[in-house]
């Protein structure tokens, strides 16, 4: 589809042949001939692509004017074209938002030239805008969860001598282990070696360290056993790797307590044991019970209580192997 350009042009003789220049190189051209009719066209039709705007319009408003109501209006490029080059001409298009200034009469090549670079001109304002707004919606969703998060998340910076350095927790993470954001920030896991004890110390350091060399996520399920950190803790932690260097420059982590869950765990596999005790025990049982009452059918001398042990002996093996198929 070819782009539509709006032309406005007070001197009919010039319009007509910049209509026609420009129709010739492959663009569609409307006319308006005072400032007050583009604005007004322009208000009217959204597929203008381009307005050519001479400055000097006659007794209405001037083309900087009409130019700065249209711009209010509807962000779209603009291209001023006058005669005029004295200096306070040109200041005046100045305050305006504008892609290029061409001088009548400068031919054919310049204004198809500046024409062109306007298009790609407001291209890229557009997509550096849609770049800029993707890059918002991300910074909002991820302070989202970094804010909202029922886990406890934590920033860590990757130095280049491997060192980490904490860059912030969020509230969840204040809450869970009693320190603030403002003590974490700039300190590395040694200079909080008061806060972490010796064994919890070394044992994330060597995390760290792993998820630095793996540069893979790295879990881990583990116990403090004394101190404000008392209990089971989960945490995974998520390297940023620099496409340029190949290296970690940061780690995302994310922690919360799992001490119930741990405790209900060792709950269960208690009463597992247990009950897998018991049915041992219960099993042995009725099979010493069942041997006895074999033993006993055998040395009956009466048939008819021979039979009825018998049968009774038969249902107890049903029992026991039903029992034990269960289990199984």
């Amino acid at each position: 589809m070819n782009r539509l350009i709006l032309l406005v042009e007070d001197e009919p003789s010039t319009a007509l042949t910049t209509s026609k220049l420009l129709e010739f190189s492959g663009f569609q051209v409307v006319h308006a001939a005072t400032g007050e009719d583009a604005v007004q066209f322009v208000k009217d039709h959204s597929d203008i692509h381009l307005v050519l705007m001479d400055i000097d319009l006659g007794s209405g408003i001037d083309g900087t004017q009409a130019a700065a109501i249209i711009l209010a209006h509807r962000d779209l490029p603009l291209v001023f074209l006058s005669s005029h080059t004295e200096e306070e001409i040109v200041q005046k298009t100045e305050g305006i938002t504008s892609y290029g200034y061409i001088v009548k009469n400068s031919g054919k090549t310049v204004l198809l030239a500046s024409i062109k670079m306007a298009f790609k001109l407001f291209e890229a304002k557009i997509s550096e805008q849609q770049k800029e707004k993707a890059l918002r919606d991300s910074e909002e969703f991820l302070s989202a969860i970094y804010h909202y998060n029922e886990s406890g998340i934590y920033l860590i910076r990757v130095e280049d001598d491997g060192r980490c350095v904490y860059e912030g927790i969020n509230p969840v993470h204040e809450k869970l282990t009693g320190i603030t954001n403002e003590e974490v920030v700039g300190k590395s896991p040694d200079d909080l070696a008061d806060f972490f004890g010796p064994q919890v110390l070394a044992y994330i350091k060597g995390l760290y360290a792993e998820c630095i060399q793996s540069k893979q996520a790295v879990h881990s399920e583990f116990e403090v056993p004394e101190g404000d950190l008392k209990g089971w803790w989960y945490s995974r932690l998520t390297p940023i790797v620099d496409e340029v260097s190949g290296k970690v420059i940061r780690i995302i982590g994310s922690s919360f307590m799992v001490t119930k869950l741990k405790n209900l765990e060792q709950k269960h596999e208690a009463l597992m044991n247990r009950y897998n005790s018991l049915v041992s025990s219960l099993g042995a049982a009725v099979e010493t019970e069942v041997d006895d009452l074999v033993s006993a059918a055998r040395e009956c001398a009466q048939p008819s209580v021979q039979k009825r042990l018998e049968a009774c002996v038969y249902k107890l093996n049903s029992i026991r192997q039903d029992f034990i198929s269960e289990q199984m």
